[in-house]
């Protein structure tokens, strides 16, 4: 009966604009703010009862009045249409919830999205789950179960600031230390070609309209930071820089410790440790220490210095610590790919004494033939003093001097001509008019030898005519001596005889 009497009181408001204000379910005059208030009528255990469509027939009104209100019962929803009689716009009225255009006076102590038992939340775009929390508090983008805190499935994150941060853009905070799990940051890849990278990209101008970069442009950098003296400082860093003019990929990158710089790798790909310009592919600031063992020392290993033992001379230094070995320095020249051994070298350096040697065993040598032009050879050298000129360049066939040229005054040979002589001891190049001749004085030394061989020969052939002559001399000497012995005694004879004459001459007068 109640029924008919709610559908009578909106039927006599709709017809009867006369009535101001209608109250329905209770004795007494409406609210003031209201043109109809119904309650819940004398037990107050009543309710409203909307019309109940489907959204088919929600969809089939005709001009639906802005305001118009319906209970889906497709969706189990009570709908609003906040839209125009001729495009209307169906919008589900909050119960206690919030409103797609946000809501007021709300406490976040009390007012929250999510659930208040044991289980999870999702949200969906295009009625497709987008995120999952799960009971536990894990946070799946594109995954329903995900395993840590925060996990991404089929997508990448992107954070896109316009104006510099106060703060780090991700910062990892371990406090308390714990698992060596605890701040680590891993990539791992699978399939059957894989990449993975960290990349740091930098350009001038936006996101949306990048520029070129300039040279001095900082690309990159990796900071690692210690607290020293109260507050906290980059004690390591690797850092990238650009070299080019916006067209060239020419960079740098700068490897430092303790604050200082320690290896620089230059835009020619020059590698200086200890130094910021290196001029070679690899210069260094220091000794080189080359070693075996992991455990470095100077009692065992080879160190490559330069003006250290001597300082201000300018001297290369090439250190042997030899420890329990038996030391030395031994040199090897060999086709790639050709292992070294104690049969293969071409040159060693004997320890104590210092002597240089090279592979002269005779079981490494055939098709041995002896020198026999060594004096003639000798005498067709042309030993000469010169000028010696350190600073020089060849470029067709046309030598230079250098402004930082040096003068040395010494003697030798000259390698063309030597080459005429000795061709063995001469280096020729092969390209003459842009190299320089190069001469192997160790390998005159046999050439040499040979001489003083033939010429000793000679010498004692001299030396054994000249015994028979001397030989010869004493025995003419002694022939001379009986001649003049003999002539004595003829010279005494015939005065005897003189003497002897005159007396009987005088007898017989």
């Amino acid at each position: 009966m109640k029924k008919h009497y709610i559908l009578a009181g909106l039927l006599m408001l709709a017809a009867a604009p006369g009535f101001a204000q209608v109250k329905i379910g209770a004795a007494g005059a409406p609210d003031a703010s209201a043109t109809l208030e119904v309650t819940g009528g004398a037990a107050n255990n009543k309710g409203l009862l909307l019309p109940r469509l489907t959204t088919a027939q929600r969809n089939a009104i005709s001009n639906p009045a802005k305001g118009l209100l319906i209970f889906n019962t497709t969706t189990n929803e009570v709908q609003t249409n906040v839209g125009t009689p001729a495009v209307p716009v169906w919008s589900t009225t909050p119960v206690a919830g919030w409103n797609t255009t946000g809501n007021i006076g709300t406490d976040p102590a009390t007012n929250f999205l999510g659930t208040t038992d044991n289980q999870a939340l999702s949200i969906r775009t295009n009625n497709t789950e987008a995120v999952h929390v799960t009971a536990d508090g894990k946070v799946g983008v594109g995954i329903a179960a995900p395993a840590t805190k925060l996990q991404l499935n089929e997508g990448g994150l992107r954070i896109s600031n316009s104006t510099p941060l106060a703060n780090h853009a991700i910062h990892i905070i371990n406090d308390g230390g714990g698992s060596v799990y605890n701040d680590n940051i891993v990539i791992n890849t699978y399939g059957s070609v894989t990449r993975p990278s960290i990349a740091f990209k930098s350009a001038r101008g936006t996101f949306a309209a990048p520029v070129n970069s300039q040279a001095g442009d900082n690309v990159g950098n990796v900071f690692f930071t210690a607290r020293t003296n109260g507050g906290e400082g980059n004690v390591s860093q690797i850092t990238a820089d650009y070299l080019g003019d916006g067209t060239t990929p020419a960079s740098r990158m700068s490897f430092s410790t303790s604050e200082q710089v320690a290896m620089t790798i230059d835009s020619s790909t020059n590698v200086g440790i200890g130094i910021g310009d290196p001029r070679t592919k690899l210069q260094v600031d220091g000794g080189v220490m080359v070693r075996r063992e992991k455990n470095i020392s100077h009692s065992n290993g080879t160190l490559l210095t330069w003006s250290t033992v001597r300082s201000g001379v300018g001297e290369a230094e090439f250190i042997n610590y030899n420890g329990t070995g038996t030391g030395g320095f031994r040199f090897y020249d060999l086709d790639p790919g050709t292992a070294a051994f104690n049969t293969n070298n071409i040159a060693f350096i004997a320890p104590v004494t210092g002597a240089y040697t090279n592979v002269s065993d005779m079981r490494v040598k055939t098709n041995v033939n002896v020198i026999n032009d060594g004096l003639q050879k000798v005498m067709a050298m042309r030993p000469v003093s010169y000028d010696f000129h350190s600073g020089r360049t060849i470029k067709n066939g046309v030598v230079k001097f250098t402004d930082n040229d040096k003068v040395v005054k010494t003697i030798g040979f000259l390698a063309q001509e030597l080459a005429k002589v000795v061709p063995e001891a001469v280096v020729i190049p092969k390209d003459p008019a842009n190299e320089l001749y190069n001469v192997s004085y160790a390998t005159v030394v046999p050439v040499l030898t040979k001489a003083i061989q033939e010429q000793q020969a000679e010498i004692e052939q001299l030396k054994a005519a000249l015994a028979v002559a001397k030989a010869d001399n004493a025995a003419l000497k002694a022939d001379v001596s009986k001649i003049t012995a003999l002539a004595d005694r003829m010279q005494k004879l015939e005065a005897s005889l003189g003497t002897n004459t005159a007396g009987n001459t005088n007898v017989s007068k």
